[in-house]
């Protein structure tokens, strides 16, 4: 369990930062769109342009992935209770798994919300 514990919260604090090809491959087919909402167009590297994005436009949420709760990716879970108030989820994410590609792809959408959330906390104060 304290292994399990350590890898997550490396990997909440240390996400990839570019989208893996077996993954752009499996947005460009993307399956399911219905069910898979935005996860298909998710890109790593726009995750600190999109949050500077939402910045400039007023919006100062964190993201939120939903599985069996919501989490909220590159915060301290200390914190998380602060951001049920004011959050976005990402549309696709879900503990009802539509198989490896689905699971493939919310990695993938932790991995950005990790970068954009990070992004958002680090910088909010300056669009103020």
């Amino acid at each position: 369990m304290e292994a399990e514990n350590k890898e997550w919260e490396y990997r909440n604090t240390h996400p990839r930062r570019e989208t893996p090809p077996e993954i752009a491959k499996l947005q460009r087919q993307c399956r399911m769109r219905d069910k898979m909402g935005e996860l298909c167009s998710i890109r790593l590297e726009k995750a600190e342009a999109d949050a500077e994005r939402a910045l400039k436009a007023g919006d100062t949420r964190v993201l939120g992935v939903y599985g069996y709760s919501v989490t909220f990716p590159g915060t301290s879970p200390k914190d998380w209770e602060t951001f049920h108030e004011a959050y976005r989820g990402i549309e696709g994410t879900s503990d009802m798994m539509y198989g490896d590609d689905h699971v493939a792809l919310i990695s993938n959408a932790t991995d950005y919300a990790a970068i954009y959330n990070m992004f958002i906390l680090k910088n909010r104060s300056k669009y103020r």
